[in-house]
């Protein structure tokens, strides 16, 4: 049976300085291993199946951010990232995953919780 896609609620923001942006995505039901999480300098793209539906959203950022240092944790349905504004060059041919960390290719976020 194909699992239903729905977009997550999101809700991402700056911090007053406006160096640091943070997103949190509502995954309720979802098991921290099923999440794939792929960060790019200027977006991401996420998929978190659970048993009947699967959560799938790709986000546009309003300004670059070094995505290879961006953090993520998950809790209690809620993920959390964070990644400071600014750019950090390409993914190159060696992307790196971080302790925890799940995609579908390109860079990762680092994942704990």
């Amino acid at each position: 049976m194909e699992r239903i896609k729905v977009a997550p609620e999101v809700c991402s923001y700056t911090d007053d300085d406006h160096t640091r942006l943070t997103i949190e995505i509502s995954l309720p039901g979802v098991k921290r291993e099923n999440i794939r999480l792929k960060m790019h300098e200027d977006s991401l793209t996420l998929s978190a199946p659970r048993d009947d539906l699967e959560y799938v959203t790709t986000l546009s950022f309003c300004c670059p951010v070094k995505h290879q240092q961006a953090e993520a944790t998950y809790q209690d349905g809620l993920l959390r990232i964070g990644a400071f504004q600014g750019s950090d060059g390409g993914c190159g041919d060696d992307p790196r995953p971080l302790s925890g960390a799940r995609a579908v290719g390109g860079c990762y976020a680092s994942l704990t919780g």
